[in-house]
Parts: C-alpha cells; sequence; structure tokens
C-alpha cells in the first residue's frame, strides 16, 4: 500500500525547492507545465474540405476561434475531411474552441475545415 502521507512530503518537499517554476499535478506525479513559443495562423476554410492542423503539429496547446460575423465553419478532429454536417462539429460566428493541458488531451490527429458555401478564415493558435 502506498503512504500517501509520504508522498505528500515528497511532493511538497520538491516544489518547495523550485519556486520558480509553474507546476501541473497529474496524477501523483509533478511535472513543469508546458511553455514555449505559441504559433498563430489564420486558415481559409472553403466549400472542399480545408486542412486547418496536421497530424502532431499541437503538442500543448489549441486555440481555433471563427471570428464574429462570420460563416459556421465545420471542423473534423478524426483526420479525415471535414464536412458541413455531423460528424464534423459546427463552430458558430464567434464562437472558439480550445485543447490545453489542464484538460488532460490536445489531438494529436490532423483537423480539417469546411463551411457550406463561400470563404471563411478562421483563427489558430497552437503549440
Amino acid at each position: 500500500m502506498v503512504n500517501r502521507s509520504n508522498i505528500a512530503i515528497a511532493l511538497f518537499a520538491a516544489l518547495m525547492l523550485t519556486p520558480a517554476t509553474t507546476w501541473v499535478l497529474t496524477s501523483l506525479h509533478a511535472q513543469p507545465a508546458p511553455s514555449g513559443a505559441l504559433v498563430q495562423t489564420t486558415v481559409t476554410c472553403g466549400a472542399s474540405s480545408t486542412a486547418v492542423l496536421t497530424a502532431q503539429s499541437a503538442q500543448s496547446f489549441i486555440l481555433i476561434q471563427n471570428p464574429a460575423g462570420g460563416s459556421t465553419t465545420w471542423l473534423n478532429f478524426s483526420g479525415s475531411a471535414a464536412v458541413a454536417a455531423p460528424p464534423s462539429i459546427s463552430l458558430v460566428a464567434g464562437q472558439s474552441i480550445t485543447w490545453a493541458p489542464a484538460q488532460g488531451f490536445v489531438p494529436a490527429t490532423a483537423i480539417a475545415c469546411v463551411v457550406g458555401s463561400g470563404t471563411q478564415a478562421i483563427s489558430v493558435l497552437y503549440r
């Protein structure tokens, strides 16, 4: 049986020794929070499926935003082509979707987008 008191003491001591580091507690293992430069880009989605991110592009953070006043954009996160209907996920004007380490999951598959008609530029921020 694991002595949780000793684990808590060891964790506290490790955190006290490194005050300048931000830590994320995952299970009973402390890990430094991811840091580094973000990549910011714009992707124009059209009537046919367009790549937003290739597989393995984002390692720790993704933000996709459909600007206010824009058309509904459909996103596919399974690595397949996006379609303007389910199973793709709709992102209406002004809406965004985010993944971060605190949520415990960042998609590693390719992400694609499509709009029903015309084009729509979306903002993408990732690391």
